[in-house]
């Protein structure tokens, strides 16, 4: 980079690229002395806050981050790279009606970012808001470029769940008819089965889900839980400990 520089030492793309290494080595003092350099010539440049963010956010400031990233969706409300790290940020314990904000104002301006739409639909299904999660998965079914439409109705099938047990069923043959090996699918589908008493079949999909994810707990759950229903509970009781013994948080552990 250094080279580069010398053959086009106004480059600022280069010098991002600098304090990119600079961070990634963990040089912060060189990483700001440079950001500090070329601030005043960049307040509009975008891609000048990203970086700006990854500095923060490496140095412990995440409220900066999130400021920095803000300011880069000003002035670019499709930089999708600066909305996913917003919306990791929110994820990690950061300020999440900054996320908030920020993505609703982008689709108020952009409707069709599906980018922003499927995180904010994600990041209200993670913090279990439900009613919003499923208007905005909804629309994503409405648009012909959604690129993920299997997982948006396993979405629904989740959210489904809790209300209406038909829609739910509904919601996940079609994602299963899309997509018949993604083992959060089949978990789903499974997981369905089984709350609607077709215990057998519901307990074939899961361990096919299983057989692709060893590693998620809440599949291992469903599994116990089925095992159960089904008064094998030395399996049963078999699965839940292996479940719970996962250090890992998921949804059902409490059950």
């Amino acid at each position: 980079i250094d080279f580069a520089l010398q053959l086009a030492p106004n480059s600022t793309q280069l010098k991002l690229e600098k304090v990119r290494l600079l961070i990634e080595s963990a040089l912060f003092e060189d990483a700001k002395a440079l950001l500090d350099d070329i601030r005043k010539a960049n307040t509009n440049n975008p891609n000048f806050w990203l970086v700006q963010a990854l500095y923060d956010d490496n140095t412990n400031n995440r409220q900066q981050a999130t400021t920095a990233l803000t300011k880069a969706l000003q002035l670019d409300a499709d930089f999708h790279q600066a909305m996913l790290y917003l919306y990791e940020l929110a994820l990690m314990g950061g300020d999440k009606q900054a996320f908030i904000d920020r993505a609703e104002a982008t689709l108020q301006t952009s409707p069709d970012n599906l980018l922003t739409k499927n995180l904010l639909a994600q990041f209200y299904f993670v913090q279990q808001d439900f009613d919003k999660a499923t208007a905005l998965y909804k629309s994503l079914l409405d648009e012909d470029k959604t690129f993920n439409r299997a997982i948006v109705l396993n979405k629904l099938a989740i959210m489904a769940l809790h209300d209406n047990i038909n829609d739910a069923h509904k919601y996940i043959e079609q994602a299963f008819e899309i997509n018949s090996t993604n083992p959060d699918i089949l978990d789903s589908l499974g997981w369905i089965l089984v709350q609607k008493g077709q215990l057998e079949d519901g307990l074939g999909h899961l361990r096919k889900a299983f057989a692709r994810d060893s590693n998620n707990p809440e599949i291992r759950y469903h599994i116990g839980y089925a095992l159960a229903k089904l008064n094998r509970n030395q399996e049963a009781k078999e699965e839940l400990k292996k479940a719970v013994a996962v250090e890992r948080p998921f949804y059902n552990r409490s059950k």
